[in-house]
């Protein structure tokens, strides 16, 4: 499928898939819409009926098109896990390599202390001796204090070792923290609703729409959400009257990411509010001031970007 446009760009397989299956949601209801009026109205059938065939058409090739490009999505995806997996086992492989430089740094600090011992006795033996002895007391001293330079050094390249090590162990627990976060999704625990219904207590009896992207990951979120907000915090759902389709009182979009939105100061205020309490819980969220949510905070749910 490499004639299609854009088909090794991750961020244009991702927008092409959501563009072509929207485009493919409104051909189907525009399709549904014309055979309903075609019921009600049969002065023009055949119209109607040519619009049907039409609009049922279009949705079919855009879900056909679509088709490869979500493909290409869960293939770029599994890439991108597979980078990370590989980027892990460096990680670990170089953390190995540095318990090792550790181990023979230390090593050769003992063998270093032994030597160092060895020449401090000959030193002690020669300064009974002669004056020639003396001259080999005073090489056996000079050794001594080389032995014991090497020590020093062998001590920082120990600590340097450490703290590689470290640093290698961090970034190796920061990677698989990050693959963990990106396998798992967007959700909420009761514990996270509790809490977050706690904080938004205070604004008891605030009005709010919801918007929610056709995915499931997006509609589980939305629902521990509206769940968190009229259960736990005394809010009140309205249904949504920014979007043609709906999904119970909630309106689809094809939006990314979670987002805010209010008009006046106190509900920006409250907007501002409810986004840092779902930072707070792991969740990438912000708000912002928009005329279309003038009477109530819209919620807008988009897909995990």
């Amino acid at each position: 499928m490499t004639f299609l446009p854009g088909w090794d760009s991750s961020e244009f397989v991702r927008t092409a898939h959501r563009d072509l299956e929207f485009a493919s949601i409104i051909g189907f209801v525009v399709c549904a819409g014309c055979e309903l009026i075609k019921h009600l109205n049969r002065s023009h059938d055949k119209l109607f009926e040519r619009l049907v065939v039409g609009t049922f058409l279009f949705a079919a090739f855009m879900e056909l098109i679509a088709f490869p490009y979500g493909e290409r999505n869960d293939e770029l995806a599994r890439q991108q896990s597979n980078k990370q997996d590989f980027a892990i086992s460096e990680l670990s492989t170089k953390a190995q390599e540095a318990l090792g430089k550790i181990k023979k740094a230390i090593d050769d600090s003992d063998l270093a202390m032994s030597k160092a011992a060895a020449a401090l006795s000959e030193s002690q033996s020669a300064e009974g001796t002669s004056g020639s002895a003396l001259a080999i007391a005073r090489t056996a001293r000079e050794e001594a204090d080389s032995f014991e330079r090497d020590i020093v050094s062998a001590k920082k390249q120990a600590a340097e070792a450490e703290s590689h090590l470290a640093e290698a162990l961090q970034h190796a627990a920061e990677a698989r923290a990050e693959l963990a976060r990106f396998r798992a999704g967007r959700n909420l625990d009761l514990e996270q609703q509790r809490r977050i219904g706690n904080k938004m207590r205070a604004f008891h009896g605030t009005p709010f729409e919801l918007y929610v992207n056709a995915d499931p990951e997006s509609e589980k979120l939305v629902g521990e959400i509206k769940n968190t907000l009229v259960n736990i915090s005394g809010w009140i759902e309205k249904r949504a009257n920014d979007s043609a389709i709906m999904l119970g009182n909630a309106g689809m979009i094809a939006d990314l990411g979670i987002h805010i939105l209010a008009f006046d100061d106190p509900a920006f205020d409250t907007a501002k509010a409810l986004a840092s309490a779902l930072v707070a819980e792991g969740l990438s969220a912000d708000a912002a001031r928009d005329p279309r949510a003038h009477g109530a905070i819209h919620i807008r749910i988009g897909k995990n970007p």
